[in-house]
């Protein structure tokens, strides 16, 4: 279930989280998939790209952490219409990709890391880990379905100017 943390919060719980983190088994995409919805006619204006990310974190075993960053993207015309997600409504949708990247980190398996640190890392640690391979991949898949390169915008920590943020949690897979 989705729980709602303030930065100090989610801040604070990373911080607990990193203590305990004995290093990173590896970062995989654990689904991709990208559909080719239009051609590209550069005389019909610009192309705009809308990212929707979402967060979640699960314990598969004692000693292993696993945070899990959804991604969708799409690409538009410039002036299309949005869905309640922020994305083009998918009649107005020129491409889009979907993709999960997970992040598995070492723990102790006596740490204790409560459901609440666990978010703060997930959404601080894991998003800020797993971006990089999200935006290679997503300007790869771009390109390899015939449209110009699609470069993800780079991020800042994402405890910085809110006042809240909604991150998920093991149940949420």
């Amino acid at each position: 279930m989705s729980k709602s943390i303030t930065p100090d919060e989610g801040a604070a719980g990373n911080a607990r989280v990193l203590e305990k983190i004995d290093g990173l088994h590896g970062v995989r995409v654990q689904h991709a998939s990208c559909s080719a919805l239009r051609s590209f006619a550069s005389d019909r204006g610009d192309m705009t790209m809308s990212t929707g990310i979402q967060v979640t974190f699960r314990r598969p075993q004692a000693d292993v952490l696993t945070t899990m960053v959804r991604y969708e993207v799409a690409a538009s015309f410039e002036g299309a219409k949005e869905d309640e997600d922020g994305l083009p409504e998918k009649a107005d949708r020129i491409w889009e990709i979907s993709l999960v990247i997970c992040a598995d980190w070492a723990v102790p398996e006596d740490a204790d890391i409560p459901d609440v640190d666990a978010r703060g890392f997930a959404l601080g640690q894991g998003v800020m880990t797993s971006h990089p391979y999200a935006r290679e991949t997503v300007q790869s898949l771009s390109t390899r379905m015939g449209y110009p390169p699609a470069t993800l915008d780079i991020i800042r920590s994402p405890w910085r100017g809110l006042d809240s943020v909604e991150v998920g949690g093991p149940e949420d897979e």
